[in-house]
């Protein structure tokens, strides 16, 4: 029973505690007090003031509400609820539980670079309206969380001064995306009377960028999310803030190119091969071939390619070209391909000699063919040997002189076509 009561009365202090929070009539405290207490049986659980102060100083519904059971985090948010153009607001988040990860979100648009951030500031607000400001995120096991909804209010700013309403207003247009190295060619629309005006990229003033009606970035260094804005200032000196608008900066494509690869050496009569790796900035069915420097048809659009046949001894130069994407040429590497000569013919007719004689012996030399002769004679040194006519095998007697001697056959085939046989070199010395 005294668990009970102690209980009933810690109750009553947080309850007194809060009615007086939200300015209820010291009349009705009695009342609260008594419906509080009667009909108790059993133990109560102590209630947390101060959220039940925070819903009610918002006026919004509890956050953390998930769109499946067993949510394990929860979202609560807190924004001023009346801005003014050209002013920026700060808001901030209760987080109850474990969250995986968590943004703000304006009119159910992400806010750049929100990501996590338990305090969150609004850049400049120039355009007058009702903006709905949430955080969103995921517990840890993935379910869904959305924070309360906080409605802010955005009013015109007045005239500097006081008096009437400044109307001055600046939109901007910019390229949604552009590439490192590259540019962005921005645009402005001015409503009013400006005098000067500022370009920032991500709040940063840029040096060239005081034109009120136009601004180039150039030479993008890195990639990624760029805020751009132009604030301008009219005769009045007041501040005039353009809307923001980001650009994606992405790496550069790669520069067209293309690279071949060939044999250095083809056998005479042979089959060549080369092929071409091309950049993916370079339009594949635009690729040909070129062989010392001229085009080879039926080459086009194949990224290898063969030669059959080939007879022409020599070095020959391989080179493949291209278009890319963009329209323009683009040419490869060139490779010097070598075409062997042919090989030596096999002679119908042969003859044998001894490679080395000494002085005082009587050598012998024979020729064999491979086909009908009709006639035939030796050469010694490339002159013909007297009486060696149609002679199969020939004989020196009791040579004496030293020297070397080359032999050769020569004969006349049934079709008068005339045969050289190989030549053999022989040397005749002293023992």
């Amino acid at each position: 029973m005294y668990h009970f009561e102690t209980r009933i009365t810690q109750l009553q202090r947080k309850t007194t505690q809060l009615i007086s929070q939200l300015m209820i009539p010291a009349l009705l405290i009695p009342i609260a007090l008594a419906l509080l207490t009667t009909g108790c049986t059993s133990d109560l659980p102590a209630v947390e003031a101060s959220k039940l102060n925070s819903q009610a100083m918002n006026n919004t519904p509890a956050g953390g509400i998930g769109t499946g059971g067993g949510v394990t985090a929860a979202l609560f948010i807190n924004c001023p609820t009346t801005l003014q153009a050209g002013g920026s607001g700060t808001c901030s988040v209760t987080v109850t539980g474990t969250l995986a990860a968590f943004h703000w979100t304006v009119n159910s648009v992400k806010e750049v670079s929100s990501d996590n951030r338990t305090s969150y500031s609004w850049p400049l607000v120039t355009t007058p309206g009702t903006y709905a400001v949430q955080a969103v995120g995921s517990d840890s096991s993935g379910k869904p969380v959305s924070s309360n909804t906080v409605n802010v209010l955005v009013t015109a700013a007045p005239a500097a001064g006081g008096g009437a309403v400044n109307t001055a207003s600046i939109f901007i247009s910019c390229p949604s995306n552009v590439v490192v190295g590259g540019s962005a060619a921005c645009s402005s629309t001015l409503t009013g009377s400006f005098i000067s005006g500022t370009w920032t990229v991500d709040g940063a003033a840029q040096p060239a960028g005081t034109s009120l009606n136009s601004y180039m970035w150039s030479n993008i260094p890195t990639a990624g999310s760029r805020r751009i804005q132009l604030i301008g200032r009219t005769a009045s000196g007041a501040a005039v803030s353009s809307n923001t608008v980001t650009v994606m900066v992405t790496a550069a494509p790669p520069a067209p190119s293309v690279s071949i690869m060939c044999p250095s050496r083809v056998a005479y009569n042979g089959t060549g091969t080369c092929t071409a790796t091309a950049s993916a900035t370079v339009v594949p069915a635009s690729i040909f071939w070129r062989v010392n420097g001229l085009k080879v048809e039926g080459s086009d659009g194949k990224s290898a390619y063969s030669w059959y046949n080939l007879i022409n001894s020599g070095a020959h130069n391989v080179q493949a070209v291209a278009m890319s994407t963009t329209g323009s040429g683009v040419v490869s590497n060139i490779i010097s391909v070598t075409i062997e000569n042919p090989p030596a013919p096999v002679s119908a007719l042969n003859i044998y000699c001894p490679s080395t004689v000494f002085i005082g012996e009587s050598p012998s030399c024979t020729a064999t063919s491979t086909i009908e002769l009709a006639s035939g004679y030796w050469t010694l040194d490339g002159v013909k040997i007297e009486g060696s006519d149609n002679m199969l095998t020939i004989s020196f007697e009791n040579v004496q002189t030293a020297g070397v001697y080359r032999l050769q056959g020569v004969a006349i085939d049934v079709n008068g076509n005339r045969i050289m046989s190989n030549i053999i070199t022989t040397t005749v010395r002293a023992r």
